[in-house]
Formats: structure tokens, C-alpha cells, sequence
């Protein structure tokens, strides 16, 4: 006998020779181990009938499991008779519905929806699917490549062409609406939120809000950046093209347009940038007696007057700005505030020159065509003038104060009237009283709930139309007021914004829950039935 047949040999019996002993001595345990288990099978050992064979084995087996589909499969079978009488009556109901292949799984008999209306509708044969299986077609056919993660009603069709059970169209419902991937990527807010209306104020520049643009294209003389400012009031608009956005530029830049010109103001609005926000500027608002209040996060709507003025301020720039590099954009910018100021104010119905200083700026053309002449009037003419003018000025900020309360007014019943049942719900009462016979309003978002927040700005890199914008799920923490509500944010989260956002924001969490459990056989139980997430391997065929 050669030496390859002894070696031949001595492998075909199991035995170790000489070559396999000097490699497991050099192989780690673990190697040595993983050496000795048997190779997976390859994709073509496998062979797709008996794979297929099997499937349809564990099928008929978990139907046979549940009471009511092995009940089914006895009247079609003939064995009615073992079953009781109230079994049997059961089961006779919608028999005629379904059919028994040979290899016993049982079919349910639906017609076929591409039959031509003047024909006699086809049948279209579709699987009983037992309970364990039910997640894994809905996952197939929402959650896959094949599935395509698509709406509800695309899904429960898709579902319903070819499978069949109690229930399918409210568990396609709950699949979808639970579905983290489309929760987080579809859709926008639904949620619009109670309204109380913006902050008013009772006099001009009681109350200053401001906004800085960012960024812009480098000027010739350096800037870019521009802060505006705007009297709540009048509607007055200040503004200073900067080279420089810190928070102390930004605060000598407020004491610049604003304090030097009209002292401090009460209130300053502004969002929740964090030049805003920073210590350096809160010390300032501070110095100056004025009490400093931002939005709530992710909610332009509270400033909704600014974040008007800049859009209107950035428009204008923009027929201007003509050259292809755009550096003449701070002077026009500066010479354009002039001529919004001196625009009549849709709501105030007056224009923001004339009721901050009482009199109507003179332009360009006025002045060219006006007589330079001075009249040799007396000083008493002059102080009837100047008591007219006051005269003038007050009645026009009156009633300015009052055109806008009632715009106001106008706009938050407009928007409350367009909500949802649910939120009218939780709005609370008009006159602000509780009355002890009515319903108290319900709130939106329990405390402890989960929701989903929505953020409009998507990382740096990614791009706006693929980012999941949906953020979370995150926790109810409480109720701030009745349009909004703070969350819980994990210390290792990676979100850093203020927990106290608008309910637009938000999104309740869909929870699929458990499935109704279904009657089995007398002799099966939970833990002994079928799974289909085991692994099908070669053995078990």
C-alpha cells in the first residue's frame, strides 16, 4: 500500500495522521474547533425544492396548531364528526371559503380582482397564514427591497393579493403606522397647535425683536453678516452689516442701533441662536433693565414679524444686487431700510416713519419740486404746527395699537378654527376660567409618552431630501402650556436644544402591541409551537 492510500485511508476512518497532528498543535483551541465543525452548506448543496417542501410543511403544521384553522381543515377532510357541536357548527360557517391542498395547507378562496366586470368573477387562491407567521409577511411585503416601506393602503393590497387572516387589515394598519423607518423619513407635522397669538405691545419700542442673516458673501468692505432689528410696535426696521457675529459685537451692535437712537426697550425677542442665548448677551439685556425672551425651539411662527421683516428686507437686496459676486449687498442693504420704513405697514395702515417721529419723510422728488422759499410765519404758527403734528401722531398710534389687536385676533381664530378634533379638544376655554360642569381639556401628549420630533435642519453633509427628519422616539417630560410641552433628553442623546418645543413639533409614537391570542389545540401550547425563525439547514430536510 502507497503512502497516499495509507493517508487516504487513515482520513477515511477518522483516524489523525501525522500532517493533522503538527496543525492542531499549531492552531489556538478556538481555531482548532472551529477546524474540526463540518463547512456551511453552499447555496447550490441546498436544494430549493426540499427548502420549499419543508416551508410548507411547518406551514400546515402551525395551522393545525390553532383551533380555528384545524377545526376547518377537519370539515374539509370529512372529520367533522370528531368535533363538537358547537366546533363543528363554527367551522361549517364560510367553509365553502376554503380549500385543502394535498400536502395539507390550507387555502382561502378570494376572487380575483382583475376579472372584467362582465364576467363571472375568478377565484385567486390565498395562503391561511397562522399567527407566528403573520410578522414575517408583513415584513416582507412593507419592510423589504420588495416591499418598498409603502403607505397603508399600498401595503394591506399588497398583503391581501396573496395572504390571508382574521384581522389583516387593522395588523397592516398598526405595522405601518409602528414602522420606525417611515415614522422618522415620511411625511411633515400634522399637528398645527393652539394659538394664543404673538405679544403685543403697548407703545413704540416697548418691545424690539431681532434676527441675524447668515451667511452671506463677503462685501468689499468685509461684512458679512446683517442684523436687523424691528419695533414690535411700529414696525420700525434698524439695520448694520457686520464683518463679525459674536456675541459682544452683537450686543455693541444693538447698543448702536437701538439704545443710542431710542433707549432701552422693555422686551427683546429673538430666537434661540446661541449669540442670543450666551452669557454675554443676557449680561447685557441685563445692564439695560430689559427682560430677554426667546422662542421655543424649532418655532420661527413665535417671531413670526422678524423672521416677515428679513424676508422682506432680502428680497429687496436681492433686485439690487446685480453684480455676479454680490459685494454691494451692505450698502444696498443699508439704503434699502430706508425705503421699507418709509413703506405703508398692511396692518398699521401707516407707514413706521411717521409713527416713530410724527411726520412723513421727505424724498428725493419731493424736495427737488418743493418751494425753498421760507415763510415769514410767526413762532406761534410754528407751536400750532408742532401740536398738530402730536395731534396727528397719537391718533395714528391708537389706532395703529388697535388695528393690530385685531389682527391678532383675526389670525389666531383663523388658525384655531382649522384644527384638528383632538386639539380643539385640548384647547382650553376662551374666557380662561375653569368651569367646574364642563369637560377639562384633554391633553394632547401624556406625561411619559413617546414621541417623535421633527427638525427642519439636517447635519452638515447630508442632504435635505434623503435626512430622516424625524427625530427620536423621545419622552413626554410634562406640560409647559397648552401648545407645548417639554422632553426628556438623555445625557447621552447627542440633542442639544431647548427641551420646551411647540406641539407642531410633535408626533405620537405608534405602538403595534401584542396580537390577540388565538384559541390553540387542546394539545399545544406556546412554548411548543412552530417557529419560523429558526434556521432551515440541510439536516432538517
Amino acid at each position: 500500500m502507497g503512502h497516499d492510500e495509507a493517508a487516504r485511508l487513515a482520513e477515511s476512518n477518522a483516524v489523525p495522521n501525522e500532517a493533522q497532528n503538527v496543525l492542531e498543535e499549531t492552531l489556538s483551541p478556538n481555531e482548532a474547533l472551529t477546524a474540526a465543525m463540518p463547512a456551511p452548506p453552499e447555496d447550490e448543496d441546498v436544494d430549493p425544492l426540499l427548502v420549499q417542501e419543508e416551508r410548507r410543511r411547518k406551514v400546515a403544521a402551525a395551522q393545525d396548531e390553532e383551533l380555528r384553522w384545524s377545526n376547518r381543515k377537519a370539515i374539509l377532510q370529512g372529520e367533522d364528526a370528531s368535533l363538537g357541536y358547537n366546533a363543528a357548527r363554527d367551522a361549517w360557517k364560510m367553509a365553502d371559503r376554503f380549500v385543502l391542498s394535498e400536502d395539507g395547507v390550507l387555502y382561502f378562496k378570494g376572487t380575483n380582482r382583475r376579472s372584467h366586470p362582465d364576467e363571472q368573477p375568478g377565484t385567486w387562491m390565498r395562503l391561511v397564514v397562522p399567527s407566528p407567521m403573520v410578522q414575517e409577511v408583513l415584513q416582507s411585503c412593507h419592510d423589504s427591497m420588495e416591499g418598498g416601506h409603502q403607505g397603508i393602503n399600498r401595503t394591506y393590497h399588497r398583503v391581501k393579493a396573496d395572504y390571508y387572516w382574521i384581522g389583516l387589515y387593522a395588523d397592516v394598519d398598526k405595522h405601518v403606522r409602528s414602522c420606525p423607518d417611515c415614522c422618522s423619513s415620511k411625511s411633515r407635522p400634522q399637528l398645527r397647535g393652539y394659538s394664543p397669538g404673538n405679544v403685543l405691545a403697548e407703545r413704540p419700542f416697548q418691545m424690539v425683536s431681532m434676527d441675524v442673516v447668515i451667511p452671506l458673501p463677503k462685501s468689499r468692505r468685509g461684512n458679512t453678516a446683517l442684523i436687523l432689528f424691528q419695533c414690535s410696535f411700529t414696525g420700525f426696521v434698524m439695520g448694520k452689516a457686520m464683518s463679525d457675529t459674536t456675541a459682544l459685537v452683537v450686543a455693541q451692535a444693538f447698543e448702536e442701533c437701538v439704545y443710542r437712537r431710542f433707549g432701552a426697550p422693555s422686551l427683546i425677542r429673538h430666537d434661540r441662536d446661541p449669540r442670543f442665548m450666551s452669557e454675554v448677551f443676557q449680561a447685557f439685556a441685563e445692564m439695560m433693565q430689559s427682560r430677554s425672551r426667546a422662542t421655543l425651539s424649532y418655532r420661527p411662527q413665535a417671531n413670526g414679524q422678524q423672521e416677515r421683516s428679513v424676508k422682506t428686507v432680502m428680497q429687496s437686496v436681492r433686485v439690487y444686487a446685480e453684480g455676479p459676486l454680490q459685494q454691494d449687498w451692505d450698502e444696498i442693504a443699508e439704503k434699502l431700510i430706508f425705503a421699507i420704513n418709509n413703506s405703508q405697514d398692511g396692518t398699521r395702515i401707516e407707514t413706521p416713519f411717521y409713527l416713530v417721529h410724527g411726520w412723513d419723510a421727505q424724498s428725493t422728488l419731493k424736495a427737488m419740486s418743493s418751494s425753498l422759499k421760507r415763510s415769514s410765519g410767526r413762532q406761534s404758527d410754528a407751536l400750532a404746527w408742532r401740536r398738530e403734528v402730536n395731534r396727528q401722531q397719537e391718533i395714528a398710534l391708537s389706532m395703529a395699537k388697535e388695528y393690530q389687536a385685531t389682527e391678532k385676533a383675526r389670525r389666531a381664530k383663523e388658525h384655531n378654527e382649522v384644527l384638528g378634533r383632538q386639539e380643539k379638544e385640548s384647547l382650553p376655554s376662551p374666557s380662561g376660567e375653569v368651569d367646574p360642569n364642563e369637560t377639562p381639556p384633554r391633553s394632547l401628549f401624556a406625561p411619559g409618552s413617546r414621541v417623535w420630533l421633527y427638525m427642519e435642519r439636517v447635519k452638515p453633509g447630508l442632504t435635505k431630501k434623503l435626512a430622516h427628519r424625524w427625530h427620536g422616539p423621545l419622552r413626554i417630560k410634562k406640560k409647559v402650556e397648552g401648545f407645548a410641552y417639554e422632553l426628556e433628553l438623555p445625557n447621552r442623546s447627542g440633542y442639544r436644544f431647548y427641551p420646551v418645543v411647540h406641539v407642531s413639533r410633535l408626533k405620537a409614537v405608534s405602538e403595534f402591541g401584542d396580537r390577540p391570542k388565538v384559541r390553540l389545540a387542546p394539545e399545544v401550547d406556546e412554548k411548543s409551537r412552530v417557529d419560523f425563525d429558526e434556521e432551515l439547514l440541510p439536516e432538517d430536510i
